[in-house]
């Protein structure tokens, strides 16, 4: 089965990952134009930090926190300053007092990698409200499926009420697929033109889309993992 999903498909080049994006969007309740899957969460944020980041602006990053984030803010010049963490805690009110006319985004990556540490769903809401629109807020949940503390944020029940809120999952964690390269990000559908132009910069250096084969990896892991036990 899974052996000639791969053969059949091999000769042919990788496409959007409309699949994937439909069954993701099914799966959370979501448009589809919400949903962008990608050659994994740190391409994903490489367009991100691209797209986001004007010449003039900067994002912010926590300190012991994701290394990509720092890596690929140098790599594209862009520039980024690094907020202090308290208790290898990523304190959400430290974005807001670190906040400048300059700043496009921040990451928050939430449980945090390394620290483990998390937020709860009251302090991310708190600062989405007092975050200004023209600040893009990428929420990290690469190790989503991992955390059982019932304060921890349900994050896609923000979605519709913060536009600047995009969340970042992926497929290299608990679905165990790291070679793979599958990731994706959620967002508000109103960027569609954003949407679109991040599209391209996640193909900067390795496409944005996802062959037929790693796909059918990702539907069978989620399939798996609803399957009774």
């Amino acid at each position: 089965g899974i052996e000639r999903v791969l053969l059949k498909e091999l000769h042919l080049y990788p496409g959007a990952p409309v699949r994937l994006e439909n069954e993701l969007a099914r799966r959370f309740g979501l448009s589809v134009d919400q949903v962008i899957a990608g050659a994994g969460s740190v391409r994903l944020i490489d367009g991100l930090i691209q797209t986001l980041v004007d010449e003039t602006g900067e994002l912010l990053i926590f300190e012991n926190s994701f290394v990509a984030y720092e890596q690929l803010a140098q790599a594209h010049s862009k520039k980024y300053r690094l907020i202090r963490q308290r208790d290898f805690i990523c304190e959400p009110l430290s974005i807001l007092h670190s906040l400048k006319p300059e700043t496009r985004l921040a990451f928050l990556a939430n449980p945090n990698n390394p620290t483990g540490t998390i937020i709860s769903h009251d302090q991310l809401e708190q600062l989405l409200v007092q975050l200004p629109s023209s600040v893009y807020l990428a929420l990290d949940e690469a190790y989503v499926e991992y955390v059982t503390d019932p304060a921890y944020p349900d994050a896609l029940s923000l979605l519709n009420r913060f536009p600047n809120l995009i969340i970042l999952r992926s497929f290299s964690k608990m679905y165990g697929l790291a070679a793979l390269r599958i990731g994706y990000a959620l967002a508000d559908a109103t960027h569609a033109e954003d949407r679109q132009r991040a599209a391209v910069h996640f193909g900067a250096g390795e496409q944005v889309v996802v062959p037929a084969g790693p796909q059918a990896f990702a539907h069978i892991a989620l399939a798996f993992r609803d399957a009774p036990r």
